[in-house]
Protein backbone atom coordinates (compact mmCIF):
# COMPACT_ATOMS: atom_id res chain seq x y z
CA UNK A 1 0.00 0.00 0.00
CA UNK A 2 2.98 2.14 0.89
CA UNK A 3 4.67 1.55 -2.23
CA UNK A 4 1.34 2.71 -4.13
CA UNK A 5 1.21 5.81 -2.63
CA UNK A 6 4.92 7.10 -3.30
CA UNK A 7 4.13 5.74 -7.12
CA UNK A 8 1.11 7.87 -7.54
CA UNK A 9 2.94 10.84 -5.43
CA UNK A 10 5.75 10.36 -7.56
CA UNK A 11 3.29 10.72 -11.09
CA UNK A 12 1.49 13.71 -9.52
CA UNK A 13 4.92 16.05 -8.53
CA UNK A 14 5.80 14.88 -12.08
CA UNK A 15 2.61 16.03 -13.80
CA UNK A 16 2.60 19.29 -11.64
CA UNK A 17 6.07 19.92 -13.02
CA UNK A 18 5.24 19.11 -16.49
CA UNK A 19 2.35 21.31 -16.49
CA UNK A 20 4.12 23.92 -14.96
CA UNK A 21 6.74 23.62 -17.79
CA UNK A 22 4.35 23.52 -19.98
CA UNK A 23 2.61 26.71 -18.87
CA UNK A 24 5.81 28.46 -19.15
CA UNK A 25 5.73 27.42 -23.28
CA UNK A 26 3.30 30.35 -24.05
CA UNK A 27 3.70 32.53 -27.17
CA UNK A 28 4.42 36.41 -25.41
CA UNK A 29 3.63 38.76 -27.15
CA UNK A 30 4.94 42.66 -25.92
CA UNK A 31 2.40 45.03 -24.69
CA UNK A 32 4.49 48.21 -23.59
CA UNK A 33 7.27 48.98 -22.53
CA UNK A 34 7.36 51.31 -19.18
CA UNK A 35 9.16 52.48 -15.56
CA UNK A 36 9.77 49.01 -14.42
CA UNK A 37 10.24 47.05 -17.78
CA UNK A 38 8.64 45.08 -20.58
CA UNK A 39 4.96 44.13 -20.20
CA UNK A 40 4.21 40.79 -22.30
CA UNK A 41 1.24 38.75 -22.09
CA UNK A 42 0.49 35.27 -23.30
CA UNK A 43 -1.33 35.60 -26.23
CA UNK A 44 -2.14 31.95 -27.41
CA UNK A 45 -3.22 31.76 -23.89
CA UNK A 46 -6.25 33.87 -23.37
CA UNK A 47 -9.37 32.18 -22.10
CA UNK A 48 -13.18 33.61 -22.03
CA UNK A 49 -14.15 33.42 -18.24
CA UNK A 50 -17.80 34.46 -19.42
CA UNK A 51 -19.77 36.64 -21.84
CA UNK A 52 -17.30 39.46 -20.68
CA UNK A 53 -14.77 37.98 -18.62
CA UNK A 54 -11.31 37.13 -20.12
CA UNK A 55 -8.44 35.53 -18.14
CA UNK A 56 -4.67 36.10 -19.38
CA UNK A 57 -1.50 35.57 -17.92
CA UNK A 58 0.93 38.43 -17.76
CA UNK A 59 4.74 38.72 -17.39
CA UNK A 60 6.75 41.83 -16.38
CA UNK A 61 10.63 41.34 -17.62
CA UNK A 62 12.44 43.61 -14.97
CA UNK A 63 14.92 46.32 -15.82
CA UNK A 64 17.83 46.84 -14.13
CA UNK A 65 16.72 49.65 -12.24
CA UNK A 66 13.42 48.01 -11.24
CA UNK A 67 15.70 45.47 -9.70
CA UNK A 68 17.70 48.03 -7.69
CA UNK A 69 14.69 49.59 -6.46
CA UNK A 70 13.43 46.19 -4.96
CA UNK A 71 17.11 45.10 -3.57
CA UNK A 72 17.28 48.57 -1.74
CA UNK A 73 13.17 48.23 -0.58
CA UNK A 74 13.21 44.51 0.62
CA UNK A 75 16.97 43.44 0.70
CA UNK A 76 19.94 41.84 -1.22
CA UNK A 77 17.09 38.28 -1.85
CA UNK A 78 15.70 40.17 -4.79
CA UNK A 79 19.38 41.13 -6.82
CA UNK A 80 18.46 37.99 -9.09
CA UNK A 81 14.98 39.02 -9.34
CA UNK A 82 13.87 38.91 -13.50
CA UNK A 83 10.70 39.05 -14.01
CA UNK A 84 7.30 38.09 -12.47
CA UNK A 85 3.90 36.59 -14.07
CA UNK A 86 0.71 37.84 -13.35
CA UNK A 87 -3.03 35.51 -13.74
CA UNK A 88 -5.42 38.66 -14.27
CA UNK A 89 -8.82 38.32 -15.25
CA UNK A 90 -10.08 41.24 -17.33
CA UNK A 91 -14.01 42.43 -17.41
CA UNK A 92 -14.07 43.99 -20.98
CA UNK A 93 -17.47 45.22 -19.97
CA UNK A 94 -16.61 47.38 -17.17
CA UNK A 95 -13.22 48.05 -18.21
CA UNK A 96 -11.44 46.32 -14.91
CA UNK A 97 -9.24 44.02 -13.86
CA UNK A 98 -8.79 41.53 -10.80
CA UNK A 99 -5.27 39.92 -9.79
CA UNK A 100 -5.80 36.34 -9.39
CA UNK A 101 -1.85 35.26 -8.61
CA UNK A 102 1.04 36.57 -8.75
CA UNK A 103 4.86 35.04 -8.99
CA UNK A 104 8.33 36.29 -8.87
CA UNK A 105 11.14 34.40 -10.67
CA UNK A 106 15.25 35.11 -10.76
CA UNK A 107 17.04 35.00 -14.14
CA UNK A 108 17.62 31.47 -13.33
CA UNK A 109 13.78 30.62 -13.15
CA UNK A 110 13.78 29.96 -9.93
CA UNK A 111 10.40 31.17 -7.88
CA UNK A 112 11.35 33.85 -5.47
CA UNK A 113 8.36 35.20 -3.86
CA UNK A 114 4.24 33.95 -4.60
CA UNK A 115 2.40 36.93 -3.78
CA UNK A 116 -1.50 35.94 -2.75
CA UNK A 117 -3.48 39.12 -4.22
CA UNK A 118 -6.77 40.27 -2.71
CA UNK A 119 -8.83 39.30 -5.68
CA UNK A 120 -10.93 42.43 -5.90
CA UNK A 121 -12.18 43.89 -9.07
CA UNK A 122 -10.61 47.53 -9.96
CA UNK A 123 -10.78 50.01 -12.88
CA UNK A 124 -8.01 49.86 -15.62
CA UNK A 125 -5.95 53.11 -15.29
CA UNK A 126 -6.04 55.14 -17.91
CA UNK A 127 -2.35 54.80 -20.26
CA UNK A 128 -1.47 51.81 -18.04
CA UNK A 129 -0.35 48.07 -19.09
CA UNK A 130 -3.38 47.27 -18.18
CA UNK A 131 -5.27 49.43 -19.86
CA UNK A 132 -2.88 48.16 -23.04
CA UNK A 133 -3.45 44.27 -21.66
CA UNK A 134 -7.61 45.51 -21.79
CA UNK A 135 -7.33 47.02 -25.27
CA UNK A 136 -5.36 44.02 -26.67
CA UNK A 137 -7.31 40.91 -25.21
CA UNK A 138 -11.06 42.47 -24.70
CA UNK A 139 -12.73 41.81 -28.14
CA UNK A 140 -15.13 44.65 -29.82
CA UNK A 141 -18.20 44.51 -28.33
CA UNK A 142 -20.21 43.69 -31.74
CA UNK A 143 -18.02 40.74 -31.36
CA UNK A 144 -18.97 39.84 -27.78
CA UNK A 145 -22.89 40.24 -28.62
CA UNK A 146 -22.61 37.00 -30.93
CA UNK A 147 -21.30 34.95 -28.17
CA UNK A 148 -23.72 32.38 -26.09
CA UNK A 149 -23.40 31.04 -22.49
Amino acid sequence: MKSLSVKLGTILIGLIIFGCAHERQAEWKMLCEYDEGIMLYAADKVTACSRDTVRVWTRLRYNSAFVSKMVKKYGHEFLGAAYSEQLIDVNCAEHKIMLLDNYMFSNKSELLMHTPPKAEWIFTPPESPMEYLYKEVCPLPEFRDGIEH
